[in-house]
């Protein structure tokens, strides 16, 4: 009888043994920010600290691009998404939403939400509250925390932003707070660890919430970068691989082109809880001339790929090709930037609900992406797409001349009244 126990105590050690090995195994098969590589952390750590340097203006000055009102990003109006966000929400029986700008510049996209919220509070519930969060590097001398309506700001200077997460629960921000909407432009490039900071980001996304943003550079193992040209096309791919991946409704522009520095971006909707394990670790990091190349940080990261179904970006490539050569587009569709390619569902939504900026073209075109044979599927022919970019681009005239007609009218207002 002793013996038996024993035999079957030592098969079920066995068992676990086995099995928390395996488990283990597992685990280092999906990416983990948290176990970056010293080479990649101390990258990290010397980008930051040159961003970081003290500075005497209280605005920044880095950059050719230092954040704005809003991002039009593909042609959404981030505030009119955010107060529909606050309105589903309040369906949701949660009164506190969470806004985040990732790279906030001046803060300009937190004043602007901000106003934007207290201005059509009247079609919120009364008890509804936005929480507008900025984040940059470099230090900030205003105001950090302001009470502004219904809404609270919070404008982080010196946020290590590949250090998403550790700086926000440094700053109160518990792992219960998600955001609602994050958006951020031109920030991305800008980073060492452009994947191991997206997969922060998304953790903290709410679920039915959003992410819109454009996309920064890495490589996979055995990649070969060795010319400008080559960085946003191999972005691009990058880009399309994560988003298939996903499997969460998103809508895509290429709009990247190493001769003008603008990159290719997203809208993504977060759709579950499960944490996004990507087939993935850390390999290194390769140097890169800053100005050749264009990558601010000076180095990209180098991924291993554990899973070749990973990489789909191809499929969708021929299959814009195919349409190319077919000559039902005189174009290849990934060249343009007024067409988007994603989710019809999400598309169809974003347009029912009004959330695009005023006349943008990029609504009237999307390539449908098929989620289990990878088709493309055009939402309408050629010519009918040119007949409704013909229509925006008239009715975007007639508003221009509209506004150039009340300006002139308020300009001679002014005029009249100053000679009197």
């Amino acid at each position: 009888m002793v013996f038996h126990f024993k035999f079957y105590l030592s098969i079920l050690f066995f068992l676990f043994v086995f099995m928390a090995s395996s488990l283990f195994g597992m685990e280092e098969d999906f990416l983990d920010w948290r176990a970056r590589p010293a080479s990649i952390v101390n990258s990290i750590e010397s980008s930051y600290s040159q961003l970081n340097r003290s500075y005497s203006l209280p605005t920044s000055s880095w950059g050719l691009f230092n954040g704005g009102p809003s991002y039009d990003i593909l042609g959404v109006d981030q505030c009119k998404l955010f107060l529909r966000l606050m309105e589903i929400a309040h369906q949701e029986r949660r009164t506190d939403v969470y806004f985040l700008d990732h790279g906030a510049g001046n803060f300009q996209s937190c004043d602007a939400m901000a106003k934007y919220i207290n201005d059509h509070q009247y079609v919120l519930p009364k008890g509804m509250r936005a929480y507008i969060v900025g984040t940059r590097g470099k230090k900030y001398l205003g105001n950090i925390i302001e009470e502004v309506g219904i809404c609270k700001v919070y404008k982080f200077g010196s946020f290590k932003i590949e250090e998403h997460e550790n700086e926000l629960l440094k700053r109160g921000f518990g792992a219960h707070i998600q955001f609602a909407l994050t958006v951020s432009r031109w920030a991305q490039r800008h980073l060492v660890d452009v994947l191991g900071t997206y997969l922060q980001l998304y953790e903290r996304t709410h679920r039915g919430g959003f992410l819109i943003m454009d996309w920064g550079y890495y490589l996979y193992a055995g990649e070969i970068c060795n010319h400008r040209t080559s960085v946003s096309d191999i972005a691009r791919a990058h880009l399309l691989d994560l988003l298939l991946f996903t499997k969460s409704p998103f809508l895509f522009l290429p709009c990247g082109d190493w001769s003008s520095k603008t990159l290719d971006s997203f809208l993504l909707q977060k759709t579950h809880n499960q944490p996004l394990r990507l087939p993935l670790s850390y390999e290194g990091t390769e140097s890169f001339d800053k100005d050749v190349y264009d990558i601010a940080s000076g180095c990209m990261v180098r991924f291993k790929v554990h899973d070749s179904q990973f990489k789909k970006w191809h499929h969708v490539e021929e299959a814009a090709l195919a349409l190319y050569r077919s000559q039902d587009f005189p174009e290849n569709p990934l060249n343009d930037y007024n067409v988007l390619w994603g989710d019809l569902k999400l598309f169809n939504w974003i347009r029912e609900h009004r959330l695009t900026t005023e006349h943008t073209a990029r609504f009237q075109q999307l390539f449908q992406i098929g989620s289990k044979s990878l088709t493309v599927t055009p939402l309408y022919s050629y010519a009918e797409t040119c007949q409704r970019k013909a229509e925006v681009s008239q009715k975007a005239s007639r508003f221009a001349e509209k506004e150039k007609k009340i300006r002139a009218c308020h300009q001679l207002s002014q005029t009249i009244e100053a000679i009197i």
